[in-house]
């Protein structure tokens, strides 16, 4: 609401102040800004990325104030010069005059405000401002237009102008290459650019330097359904990795442009392979392995990641058009040349080329989780160690026989303890400590990697961090406050000791192991539990679980 409102007042604004001033200047003052922003948009893109792109983090500053600074310095130029050379302002009827010098004047709004909201879209901040996010990733992982579009949307209808300029007489470019076929609708990339919302506080870059990808031949095939899909090897080697950090592209951060049916097709990626490391192979050879894995965008969270390597080789796949003619790939906002295309008739092979064969990564969480609920507040079945089998950070109420906070413990699994100083599980007391706090109830819920919440793969698909929320049907969430890991030889425990984010789990288990992992969580009694999620992804559902007070037993 309140950015329709800006734009509103800014347009409206602008063509006042030109009614006023008569027809003539209002003229001028249109033809000004049309030159200004046609110079804009022909400097910006080579000035940056040939020159101002780095893994410094104001790189992220530099597309949008390059693009607005150029337009105001040659807006400011133009109507000096015009200024110089008109003299005076001819007289028209005054209802006349000011009529003109409104709708001339409203049109130079419309582009002011439309390279304004381009230029401040490619400028890294977050994807919604003042309650506007613009085009974004839907749930599914497609690219999709405003939820709550613009009242009068300035930016598309300025990049609209530009680009049918550029086909004509204006070329706002500095290549002989139109905009509409070169640079086409930079309004949805400039939203879609800052949609980059990544697990933990991992930022990514805006823009790709552009020496720092080398894209490989592609390769064309139809599958037996018919479909055309072509797969894009590109290499990504350590200048590629976001402010030199690490790797995290979006489905938005990636467009193959190109002519189709004669005109302008953008085709966003569908599904990507890459090498993967292997847990269960590494601890088998005990060095690091890697297997080909296959991921499709389905989700508003998938993500192409680094594996914790200098380079990168990542086998991209577009599912395009029959008649699909190639102008170049944008990774990011960088644009690369594409070599030939090599068509194939064997499926088979470009199923390998692609990564996609036998890699088995169709993941199956997100379903009901009920049956993974434990609320007994006990350590493992079976398992009552006495307390000097403890070792490492770790608060037990003797008495009571009852962990009351732990960071970290382990304890053998072949621990047994006899008497009274056996530990039992978990225990959440009054504040006086002269009872258990019958109002909260401690849940265990399975998420280890041989669980349906498997919540190690959901970590590393989302780029190895994030927040994880168990939800009531109230809309209540709740943070872990630990978590209990029991590998083949030990038992580690953290007991209210809150996690915020995925990496403050010190000891989390290895993909493909035999690992038993619970995450602990302390809610109020009596609610009935919902969903747990992992950012945006649902780990797992509930279907009729309500809180229990823990067992004193």
């Amino acid at each position: 609401m309140f950015m329709n409102l800006l734009v509103i007042a800014g347009i409206a604004l602008i063509g006042y102040w030109w009614a006023n001033q008569g027809f003539l200047s209002s003229l001028l003052h249109l033809v000004a800004v049309i030159c200004a922003g046609a110079v804009a948009l022909a400097l910006w893109e080579p000035i940056v990325v040939d020159n101002l792109l780095s893994t410094a983090w104001w790189s992220g500053l530099m597309p949008g104030l390059i693009l607005l600074g150029t337009f105001v310095i040659t807006l400011a130029i133009l109507r000096m010069a015009s200024d110089k050379l008109a003299f005076g302002n001819a007289r028209l009827p005054r209802g006349i005059d000011m009529a003109g010098g409104g709708v001339l004047g409203a049109g130079a709004g419309v582009l002011t405000i439309g390279l304004l909201l381009v230029g401040t879209g490619y400028i890294d901040r977050p994807a919604t401002a003042m309650g506007y996010t613009g085009w974004a990733r839907d749930l599914d992982g497609r690219v999709a237009p405003p939820a709550s579009p613009l009242w009068l949307p300035a930016d598309t209808w300025t990049v609209k102008f530009y680009e049918a300029m550029s086909l004509g007489s204006l070329h706002p470019d500095m290549g002989g290459r139109p905009m509409a076929e070169w640079r086409p609708e930079i309004d949805v990339q400039s939203s879609l650019l800052r949609d980059r919302k990544i697990a933990g506080t991992r930022a990514t870059q805006m823009f790709q330097p552009p020496d720092s990808v080398e894209v490989q031949e592609p390769i064309a095939a139809t599958s037996p359904e018919g479909d055309t899909f072509w797969m894009v090897p590109m290499q990504f080697d350590h200048n590629a990795m976001d402010y030199g950090k690490g790797l995290a592209l979006g489905v938005n951060q990636l467009r193959l442009v190109g002519d189709s049916s004669g005109g302008t097709s953008i085709i966003y990626p569908s599904y990507w392979g890459q090498l993967v490391v292997d847990d269960a192979a590494s601890a088998e050879a005990g060095s690091a392995q890697q297997r080909a894995a296959f991921f499709e965008f389905n989700s508003g969270t998938a993500y192409v990641y680094d594996i914790g390597r200098t380079d990168q080789d990542v086998r991209m796949v577009f599912q395009v058009p029959d008649d699909f003619s190639p102008r170049f790939l944008q990774i990011r906002g960088t644009r690369f040349d594409i070599p030939s295309v090599r068509e194939t008739d064997d499926w088979d092979e470009f199923r390998v080329r692609a990564h996609a064969v036998g890699t088995g990564t169709e993941e199956t969480w997100g379903g009901d989780i009920s049956t993974l609920v434990d609320m007994r507040g006990g350590l493992g079945r079976g398992s009552r160690p006495s307390r000097s089998d403890f070792k490492g950070d770790i608060e037990i109420e003797e008495e009571k026989g009852r962990i009351t906070r732990a960071n970290g413990a382990t304890v053998g699994n072949m621990s047994r303890g006899k008497g009274k100083l056996r530990v039992k599980g978990y225990g959440l007391f009054n504040a006086d400590g002269s009872d258990f706090d019958r109002s909260r109830g401690i849940i265990k819920i399975d998420v280890g990697p041989e669980s349906p919440a498997n919540i190690i793969a959901i970590a590393r698909r989302m780029g190895g961090d994030g927040q994880v929320l168990l939800y009531d049907t109230t809309g209540g969430t709740y943070t872990p406050a630990g978590y209990e890991r029991k590998d083949n030889v030990r038992t580690t425990l953290t007991f209210d000791m809150p996690i915020a984010t995925w990496r403050d789990v010190r000891h989390p288990p290895r993909m493909g192991s035999e690992d038993r992992f619970e995450l602990i969580f302390i809610v109020p009694v009596g609610l009935t539990l919902d969903r747990l999620m992992f950012d945006d992804e649902v780990v797992g559902l509930f279907e009729g679980v309500v809180v229990e007070p823990p067992s004193t037993r």
